[in-house]
C-alpha cells in the first residue's frame, strides 16, 4: 500500500475509513458508505431508461464509427485479454440493452449501425498490420497443402493470389483449401504465361477479332477446363 493509502483517515466524502466503515479490495482501502451509494446508483442506471440526451448522443456517435464496446463502457480491444480506454462511456449497457427489448426499431438500428462499425473497425485493425504478419504460420501451410497438387507454373501465382485474398479479408482460412479451384480459374481466365509450345496465351474472354464481339472461348471449349 502506497503512503498515501495508508495516511487518508476518510474518504473524499468525509467518510471516515476505518471501523465498520472500512473496506479493503485489492490492497485499497475503501469507503463502504461510498461504495453501497454506488451501487444504488448503478442500480438505477441500469433499470432506467436512457433519457432523449443521451440517446441523440448514442445515435451521433454510431454515426461517427463508435462500437458500443467505446458507447457503454469508453474501452476498445487491444489484444488478448487487453482493453485500452479511448472515450468516456456515454450511458450505461444495461440501460440501454433495456431500450433495445423495449423499442423494437430503434433497437434495430442500433444493432445495424454498431455491428456495422465493428466490422469496418476489425478491417481497418487488420490491413493497417504487416502483410506477412497478416498471413499466419498456420495459414500459410493451409495453403501450401491446398495447392501442391498444381502444375509447378501455376502454383506460385496461385498461392500468392490466395496470400493477398486472406490479407484483404476476402478469403476465410477455414474455406482455402475449398476455394482453390476458384482462384485456379481467376487465373486461367485472365492469362497463362507458358503455352506447350511456348509463348504467352490471351485470356479466352478477350475478343478474338477486332471487328467481332465475340471471344476466344469457343463451343468446342467447355468451363469445365477452367474449373
Amino acid at each position: 500500500m502506497k503512503g498515501w493509502q495508508a495516511a487518508k483517515t476518510h474518504c473524499k466524502r468525509g467518510h471516515p475509513l476505518s471501523g465498520e466503515n472500512l473496506y479493503r479490495y485489492r490492497g485499497e482501502r475503501q469507503c463502504k458508505t461510498c461504495r453501497r451509494m454506488h451501487a444504488r446508483r448503478h442500480d438505477k442506471e441500469c433499470r432506467a431508461l436512457p433519457s432523449e440526451q443521451k440517446l441523440r448522443a448514442v445515435f451521433s456517435a454510431l454515426r461517427e464509427g463508435k462500437t458500443l464496446s467505446v458507447i457503454t463502457t469508453g474501452l476498445v480491444h487491444a489484444g488478448g485479454s487487453n482493453y485500452q480506454k479511448v472515450a468516456t462511456a456515454i450511458v450505461n449497457g444495461n440501460s440501454l440493452r433495456r431500450l433495445m427489448q423495449t423499442n423494437a426499431p430503434a433497437g434495430r438500428l442500433i444493432r445495424k449501425l454498431a455491428e456495422e462499425n465493428r466490422v469496418a473497425q476489425h478491417k481497418a485493425r487488420w490491413l493497417q498490420r504487416p502483410r506477412v504478419a497478416r498471413v499466419s504460420e498456420r495459414g500459410y501451410e493451409a495453403i501450401r497443402r491446398a495447392t501442391e497438387g498444381l502444375p509447378d507454373h501455376l502454383r506460385d501465382d496461385v498461392r500468392s493470389e490466395m496470400f493477398l485474398a486472406i490479407a484483404e479479408g476476402r478469403l476465410p482460412l477455414r474455406e482455402a483449401a475449398a476455394r482453390v479451384s476458384e482462384f485456379v480459374t481467376a487465373h486461367n481466365r485472365t492469362f497463362s504465361k507458358f503455352m506447350p509450345g511456348g509463348g504467352l496465351l490471351l485470356s479466352l474472354d478477350q475478343p478474338a477479332y477486332a471487328d467481332e464481339t465475340g471471344t476466344r472461348l469457343v463451343d468446342t471449349v467447355s468451363t469445365g477446363l477452367w474449373s
